[in-house]
């Protein structure tokens, strides 16, 4: 049985969340908190690097971060929906890891991808809760969905 963890980060592409969210994860880790990262996908679009480049520095970035945990949910980069499928991935990836709080990126975003993944955390957080909703997992519920952002002309509501 995986011991839950205080914080997950969710990121569309190796690198999203940790440009994101890496300094909350840094800090939790630092504290004494469990953290862990979801990739969505391998960034096999991406311009730089492989997709087994990107992994192996994900899984880097993760020791760097002192993360407990990080999976890859194996979708299709340039392709991330929030389609059934992939809800239920993502469900029982939450269920899994059994994170208090999510980070997910913010519904509004310049890439597609992240766009989706975050109608996606948000469906998933709401699903991963529901006894009626039934995969393999127990349901579990996550106490807050806090979102990040890329954009520079971006106001924080809280410091």
């Amino acid at each position: 049985m995986t011991e839950p963890l205080d914080l997950l980060a969710v990121g569309a592409h190796p690198d999203d969340a940790e440009m994101t969210s890496g300094g909350y994860l840094c800090l939790a880790a630092n504290q004494g908190y469990r953290t862990g990262v979801l990739h969505l996908t391998r960034g096999e679009m991406g311009t730089h690097g492989t997709p087994e480049q990107r992994e192996a520095e994900a899984r880097d970035a993760a020791k760097i971060m002192g993360c407990a945990a990080i999976e890859f949910a194996g979708m299709r980069d340039g392709s991330v929906n929030d389609d059934e499928a992939s809800v239920r991935t993502v469900v029982d990836m939450l269920r899994k890891l059994k994170p208090k709080v999510v980070l997910a990126p913010n519904l509004v975003c310049h890439h597609p991808d992240h766009e989706a993944a975050a109608r996606l955390a948000r469906k998933a957080v709401h699903f991963a809760a529901l006894n009626g909703y039934k995969t393999d997992l127990p349901a579990h519920r996550i106490q807050r969905l806090v979102t990040s952002r890329y954009s520079q002309h971006f106001e924080p509501s809280f410091f």
